[in-house]
């Protein structure tokens, strides 16, 4: 926690923050979720069943599913860690204790309204980003099997199985977007207060206020799109 002119705390530090530790995580997760996404778009197209290019292209298929869970559940840790921790710092103790019973999107619409009275508004880059991580993530921590369909109905239920599938295999975009956007959010909105998470903005004022955080290039278009829709000039 960086210190920032007319900083609203309570007296006293806290230890056992997790939020930057899992979204190193996440964004390991996601740089190889990058890369394993190059890769699978320059592998040649299997023309034929059981071939050993079709084997290859499942287990590269697999391997960007799995980091893309990685991602997504990781960068859902960084957020709750990190709302929790902001909630903990400007909030007296029962109030702390009130919110941690909501919902994951419900802290991020209310904890910066009730420290910084400035609200994510619904509709917005940051709201449907967080609004999206919170699916992906009850998605895969609750998973159930399910009863398997018979005659014209099992077709539809594989389809739909695979249609999820690909969204946990690309969830690793919005789970970055989730955390990159709400960073942001914090930087503009609530200055006065402690950004728990990591920042991809450059510092306001000091001697490093020219110069970008340094982030894996692999971030870059995600980033430039988060600051594009938050008016980040």
């Amino acid at each position: 926690m960086g210190n920032r002119p007319e900083l609203i705390t309570p007296q006293g530090g806290r230890f056992g923050a997790k939020q930057a530790f899992y979204y190193g995580i996440a964004e390991e997760a996601f740089v190889e979720c990058v890369r394993l996404s190059a890769e699978r778009r320059a592998a040649p197209i299997v023309t034929e069943r059981w071939s050993d290019e079709e084997l290859a292209l499942a287990q590269l298929e697999a391997r960007q599913q799995a980091a893309s869970v990685r991602c997504v559940v990781f960068a859902g840790m960084c957020l709750e860690a990190a709302i929790y921790d902001y909630a903990a710092w400007h909030l007296p103790d029962l109030v702390v204790e009130a919110l941690d019973k909501v919902d994951f999107l419900a802290k991020w619409r209310m904890i910066p309204l009730l420290v910084a009275k400035h609200e994510i508004p619904a509709g917005q880059l940051t709201h449907n980003a967080l609004k999206s991580l919170q699916g992906l993530r009850n998605r895969l921590v609750h998973a159930k099997s399910e009863t398997m369909a018979h005659g014209d109905k099992l077709n539809d239920q594989l389809a739909r199985l695979k249609r999820e599938s690909e969204t946990i295999a690309k969830g690793y975009v919005v789970a970055i977007e989730a955390v990159v956007a709400a960073s942001i959010e914090m930087d503009l909105h609530a200055p006065t207060t402690i950004n728990p998470l990591p920042q991809f903005i450059p510092a306001r004022d000091g001697p490093l206020r020219s110069l970008d955080p340094e982030r894996p290039v692999e971030l870059a278009t995600v980033i430039a799109k988060c600051r594009r829709s938050l008016d980040v000039d």
